[in-house]
């Protein structure tokens, strides 16, 4: 964990070194989301996505759809797609998920909690020519030793309902990610414009991970790192 990392695969081997120098060998269910969240990376670039409007007064539940049934092969998505069809109150012990879905602000997630977390988030910032850049996160991790995400963007014209990949975008904040070594975690913003990034890796020095946190400030049509002001 001490190389930077590119295209925001974070160790994605199938044995993971814990803070105690043990070895942990990753279930099949784990190991299968991994490989779902890489073979989506691989593809989601030449795959602009058909918005239905079929939430008129929460826009960010149609970018949702419109990603999760593309990609169901990742588990957070089929839920998400589960908790769309009738959004609002739910036992989430019953459905074995986690939602938070938050219209007014234009974010949701769904998050399916165990030994290792899965989850999906969206959000969406406001373009200067009138479009939307839609946001999208597929994150494993599990207590700060292991981190499999892809961060991806698409570019929304209300016109025509398409979400088209901006390879540009994700390219800025792929270069971001690999100044710093070790894992990435990444929390899309709920309120306001900055992406929180943990950091995270081993330090035989400290014999214990260290920790580093910073944005992505959304600036002049892209993001910028910049540090967190207590």
């Amino acid at each position: 964990m001490k190389k930077n990392l590119l295209l925001f695969i974070l160790t994605c081997f199938a044995m993971a070194s814990t803070a105690w120098g043990q070895v942990e060998e990753l279930s099949e269910k784990d190991t299968i989301a991994v490989q779902r969240i890489l073979e989506i990376r691989e593809i989601w670039a030449d795959n602009p996505i058909q918005v239905k409007n079929d939430f008129p007064n929460a826009r960010i539940r149609n970018f949702a759809k419109a990603f999760a049934g593309n990609y169901l092969q990742y588990r957070p998505n089929v839920a998400m797609m589960d908790y769309l069809k009738q959004p609002g109150e739910y036992d989430w012990s019953e459905r074995n998920y986690y939602v938070e879905d938050d219209p007014r602000n234009g974010f949701i997630k769904c998050d399916i909690i165990g030994q290792f977390d899965y989850k999906t988030e969206l959000c969406y910032w406001r373009r200067p020519n009138g479009h939307l850049l839609v946001g999208v996160l597929l994150q494993t991790t599990n207590e700060g030793e292991r981190s499999t995400a892809v961060l991806m963007f698409y570019d929304f014209d209300s016109e025509t309902q398409l979400m088209t990949p901006d390879k540009k975008v994700y390219q800025t904040v792929t270069n971001l990610v690999a100044k710093h070594q070790g894992n990435a975690y990444f929390h899309l913003p709920q309120e306001g414009k900055d992406i929180i990034v943990t950091t995270a890796y081993w330090s035989e020095t400290d014999d214990d991970f260290v920790y580093d946190d910073f944005l992505f400030k959304w600036k002049d049509n892209s993001f910028v790192e910049s540090k967190i002001v207590e």
